[in-house]
C-alpha cells in the first residue's frame, strides 16, 4: 500500500545514528518479536471490525487464535465449540466458555455478535439497549439456565473437565457510541446480569497495551 516498514526481531531498544554534524537521528526503532506480533494482531483486528462484511465466525476464529484479546487476569483459557447436549432439544454451542485460573473456580460465558449491530436505541425520552442486545442476552440466559441442572453440570465436567454454575455473562457487540455516561450507567444497572463491551472497547484496550509495551521498550533502550 505504498508503505515501507523496517523491523529487526531482537531485544527491544532504540538505535541512534549520528551524522557529520554530530546530530542524532532516531531513524530506527528495534522491536522485540512479541511487540511486533501484538502490533500485527491489533492491525488485523482493527481491519476485521472495520469490514462491513465481517462474519461472527471470522471474529470467533480470530479470538480463538489470539485469546489475549478476550482474556484478563481472571481467566487462563477461552474454550470455544463446547457442545451442551440437551435431552429434549437441540444442543447449545456458546461462543466461548472462559476458564478461570482458580482450579476450584467456575467458568463464565462470552457471546459474540457483529460489530455493525446497534448497541442503543437513542430515543428522546428513553435511551435503551437495542433489540440486538436483548436478543443476545436472551441467548446467554438460555446457556446460563442449562447449568441449573445437576446432570448437565456433570456432563460438562466429564466431557470437557470444566465446571459451571450460574456463570457470569459477557457480550461483545457493536461499536462505540457517543452517549451520556450517566444514561449508559442507568441502562447497564437496569441489565446487571450481562456485561457488554463494544469492539472498540476491545481495540482500545489492546492499543493501550501495545503503547505501554512500546513505551517500556523505549525507556529501556540504549544509544
Amino acid at each position: 500500500d505504498g508503505r515501507a516498514r523496517l523491523m529487526v526481531l531482537q531485544s527491544d531498544g532504540v538505535y541512534r545514528f549520528i551524522d557529520e554534524t554530530t546530530k542524532f537521528h532516531n531513524i530506527l526503532y528495534v522491536f522485540s518479536q512479541d511487540t511486533v506480533a501484538l502490533k500485527l494482531q491489533v492491525e488485523e483486528f482493527e481491519a476485521l471490525i472495520n469490514d462491513p462484511k465481517v462474519t461472527e465466525q471470522a471474529l470467533q476464529d480470530f479470538f480463538e487464535q489470539f485469546p489475549n484479546f478476550i482474556l484478563n487476569d481472571t481467566y487462563k483459557r477461552a474454550h470455544s465449540r463446547i457442545v451442551l447436549q440437551r435431552d429434549n432439544a437441540g444442543p447449545l454451542v456458546p461462543d466461548f466458555m472462559l476458564e478461570p485460573y482458580d482450579s476450584d473456580g467456575l467458568c463464565d460465558l462470552l457471546e459474540l455478535k457483529k460489530p455493525n449491530a446497534k448497541v442503543f436505541v437513542l430515543a428522546k425520552n428513553r435511551t435503551r439497549f437495542s433489540a440486538a442486545v436483548h436478543e443476545a442476552i436472551a441467548q446467554l440466559r438460555e446457556y446460563n439456565q442449562f447449568f441449573d441442572e445437576h446432570g448437565h453440570r456433570e456432563a460438562l465436567e466429564s466431557e470437557y473437565k470444566l465446571k459451571a454454575f450460574k456463570p457470569r455473562m459477557f457480550l461483545i457487540l457493536g461499536r462505540a457510541v457517543s452517549i451520556d455516561p450517566m444514561t449508559r450507567r442507568n441502562i447497564e444497572v437496569a441489565n446487571p446480569e450481562v456485561t457488554l463491551k463494544t469492539y472498540d472497547d476491545i481495540l482500545d484496550r489492546m492499543k493501550r497495551r501495545l503503547k505501554e509495551r512500546s513505551r517500556s521498550a523505549k525507556s529501556g533502550g540504549s544509544s
